[in-house]
């Protein structure tokens, strides 16, 4: 996965890499690479501020809070009550509103290939406190079983609605 952040690429180099690289946006240039764990398999980066980022980890309960100018973990977002029976969320996608982070949580059961198990989520995380502020429920509707797991996240335009995009 790929983001642009304040003139800069970050390179999300996800299961077995484990890590972010940051490269320069005019020179393609890499400026540093940060370890975020390893077999912690990054999914995504999402930005508060230039010295304050987020970045999900698929094989863990716990959203990383990093310091992307230069690389250093600064803190942790326990998600770990969010998830569902084997205790790992499955986090995927980030979108930032504002001083909200949205945190979508896939929740598949690794025991049975990876399916979605009834329900998957959206955490609402306060970036100004790192607390789950919120939650919302993302259940299949119709015919589809077993569930819906979130593959991304858009912002509407305007900014009024988040889209949650589902497979």
């Amino acid at each position: 996965r790929v983001r642009w952040y304040n003139d800069r690429i970050y390179v999300v180099n996800r299961f077995g890499a484990d890590n972010i690289e940051v490269l320069d946006g005019a020179s393609y240039a890499l400026i540093r690479q940060f370890s975020v764990g390893p077999g912690a398999n990054p999914y995504d980066i999402a930005f508060a501020s230039p010295t304050r980022a987020y970045v999900t980890r698929y094989e863990t309960p716990d959203l990383w809070v990093v310091n992307p100018a230069t690389g250093a973990h600064t803190g942790t977002v326990s998600l770990a009550a969010l998830a569902d029976a084997d205790g790992i969320p499955e986090m995927d996608h980030l979108e930032m509103v504002g001083p909200l982070l949205f945190v979508s949580l896939q929740r598949v059961n690794r025991n049975a290939g990876f399916q979605p198990t009834d329900s998957s989520l959206v955490a609402v995380v306060d970036t100004r406190t790192d607390r789950v502020a919120a939650t919302y429920s993302i259940r299949p509707f119709g015919d589809r079983a077993p569930g819906v797991a979130p593959t991304a996240l858009a912002l509407a335009p305007g900014g009024g609605e988040l889209y949650v995009a589902c497979g």
